[in-house]
């Protein structure tokens, strides 16, 4: 998991919109969006100024959609 994790925050860096991470934002949580690790997993960050992204969160789907 932790290689599937760097490999999404490589891809996020690059391009947000980068199509096999699927970044969005989170509904009913201002300036928090959530990106694909895999299948199952989840990881949700804040886009910082300067162009700084804080990782949040890191699980399961739903788990980590919880509490972005």
């Amino acid at each position: 998991m932790k290689k599937k994790v760097q490999k999404a925050i490589r891809l996020l860096a690059e391009d947000p919109r980068h199509p096999s991470i699927r970044s969005n934002p989170i509904k009913d949580a201002p300036g928090i969006y959530e990106a694909r690790v895999d299948l199952g997993y989840r990881m949700t960050y804040e886009r910082l100024p300067g162009n700084i992204l804080r990782l949040r969160v890191v699980g399961k789907h739903d788990e980590a959609l919880k509490g972005p």
